[in-house]
Formats: structure tokens, sequence, C-alpha cells
């Protein structure tokens, strides 16, 4: 039993760990540079909701002027 687990340790210093240490590199750079990108797309993320309100407002007054010229034409 003892002997397979010292196998299993060298393993790790072979091949595989080298894949292992790269693999916990990258998803510790990843994880540090995460709040970094959340907050930069926080203020783009607000700009782009503004403008979605306005082109809904937008949008909210053509189609009651569209609906209040249909009731003004003339009986179809």
């Amino acid at each position: 039993m003892l002997a397979s687990f010292g196998h299993g340790a060298s393993l790790f210093g072979g091949l595989l760990g080298v894949f292992v240490l790269a693999f916990l590199c990258v998803l510790a750079i990843l994880w540090f540079v995460l709040p970094f990108a959340v907050f930069g797309i926080k203020g783009r993320l607000d700009t782009l909701i503004s403008l979605q309100r306005q082109q809904t407002d937008q949008i909210a007054s053509l189609r009651a002027d569209l609906l209040r010229m249909q009731a003004d034409m003339p009986g179809e």
C-alpha cells in the first residue's frame, strides 16, 4: 500500500505535475484579472442600459403617435 502511494507521488513530479502546475498558474492569473474585467465592463453596461431605456421610450412615443394617426384616419 505504501509503495503505491509513493508511486502516485512521483507521478505528480513528472509530466502530469508540469501540466497541473501550468493549469494552476493560468487559473491564478485569471482569478487575479477577473475583478478588473468585471469593473471595466460595469461602465459599458450602464451606458448600454441607459441607451436601451432611451430607445424604449422612443419606441413607445412612436407607437402612441401611430395609434393617434390611425384613430384620426377616416373610417375604414
